[in-house]
């Protein structure tokens, strides 16, 4: 498989360029005034914080949190959510399926973590390794070959 297939779920990302959006109000609400509220005509709602996380909240469902360290979590309609970890680079993605992807971007390595135990390691050379709960492991090199344990 390819990373695009280990990680594609079919659902939209949050898209926050809405086409001539603009703000229709702002009110500083919160224990002495800490946060500020900004909403959009199109219905998208943005809360900045004292600590500078700003919380979006968009028509489409979407929630995203912007943190001061350049951490951003993304939480989607179905229930799924994304956590970048900026220091680290790496995404952890939560499904609604209870599926975790870690997508570490620095080396390219890409894994897939089912409830059940299994796990499926995609390195940046193209090797795939498939790691099963009983302990076997297969593992399926670019020149086409297969090595089992």
């Amino acid at each position: 498989p390819t990373t695009e297939q280990l990680v594609y779920d079919g659902e939209p990302d949050a898209d926050e360029n809405i086409p001539d959006d603009c703000v229709t109000s702002q009110r500083l609400t919160g224990a002495g005034n800490n946060k500020k509220e900004v909403t959009y005509r199109s219905g998208k709602r943005e809360v900045h914080y004292s600590n500078n996380t700003i919380k979006t909240v968009l028509p489409s469902g979407h929630t995203i949190l912007r943190f001061s360290n350049g951490d951003i979590k993304t939480t989607y309609p179905s229930g799924k959510s994304t956590y970048w970890y900026d220091s680290a680079q790496t995404t952890h993605t939560q499904l609604s399926n209870n599926i975790e992807i870690f997508q570490f971007h620095s080396t390219q390595q890409t894994e897939r973590h089912y409830p059940n135990g299994t796990k499926e390691i995609l390195y940046p050379e193209g090797i795939y390794k498939l790691m099963r709960v009983d302990g076997s492991e297969e593992s399926m090199f670019p020149d086409g070959t297969t090595h089992r344990t």
